[in-house]
């Protein structure tokens, strides 16, 4: 009985290997072998329960970023899954029909784009989510929206419009903040509102310095 206890715990069969612990137990009594091979099945299944119980909070994680819209996030976590769960089957279709959204989304916004509407292009990729999504064409229509939208900004910006520029670069700040245009535009934006202030304030020349600024950027 203990042998083939022993030999169903290596197989990972762990009810059998205790209904075997308890029939040797009636047949021989309390013997060291039995409390030992009980000891190692309940080690054994107290493992199992941890594992399975960590294997359902990484699925979750996963499906967490999945709907948050960090797909490559979620995809590498569900690449360390094991295959043949419900649940992670699951998960990875709802990963697969995700990145089909994000790609039909890409490709509005590039067509959106094409047309001149970089604020529609904006907008798809807001509601898309494509700022998290790094993957499938989504990074390189970031900077595209990016490159456009603070050419748009600059040119409000130079046409004295500091209202619009705002408005826009808000919209323009949920896609990422990559590279250094985004934060200078956001400054110029803050020196040319202290230097109207100036203006107002009757102090010119305290305008001066922060438009020096605004001109470099």
């Amino acid at each position: 009985m203990i042998q083939r206890g022993q030999e169903s715990l290596a197989a990972h069969r762990f009810q059998p290997a205790l209904a075997d612990c308890n029939k040797a137990e009636k047949l021989g009594g309390n013997l060291p072998e039995v409390g030992q091979l009980r000891a190692a099945v309940c080690n054994a299944i107290t493992r199992e329960q941890q594992d399975r119980q960590q294997e359902a909070l990484r699925v979750a994680q996963a499906q967490q970023h999945i709907q948050d819209g960090w797909l490559s996030v979620g995809g590498r976590i569900l690449e360390e899954a094991p295959t043949g769960d419900g649940r992670v089957d699951l998960v990875r279709q709802e990963l697969a029909a995700a990145r089909l959204k994000a790609e039909d989304a890409v490709a509005k916004a590039q067509q959106a784009l094409q047309q001149g509407d970089v604020e529609e292009a904006m907008q798809i990729a807001l509601a898309a989510r494509i700022g998290q999504c790094k993957s499938g064409g989504a990074g390189d229509l970031l900077r595209q929206v990016r490159s456009q939208a603070v050419q748009r900004v600059r040119a409000d910006l130079e046409q004295g419009r500091l209202d619009r520029a705002s408005s826009f670069l808000q919209k323009l700040l949920p896609l990422g903040r990559d590279g250094t245009e985004v934060a200078e535009l956001s400054d110029a934006l803050a020196w040319c509102r202290q230097a109207a202030q100036h203006v107002l304030a009757g102090r010119p020349g305290a305008a001066l310095p922060l438009l020096r600024k605004v001109k470099a950027v």
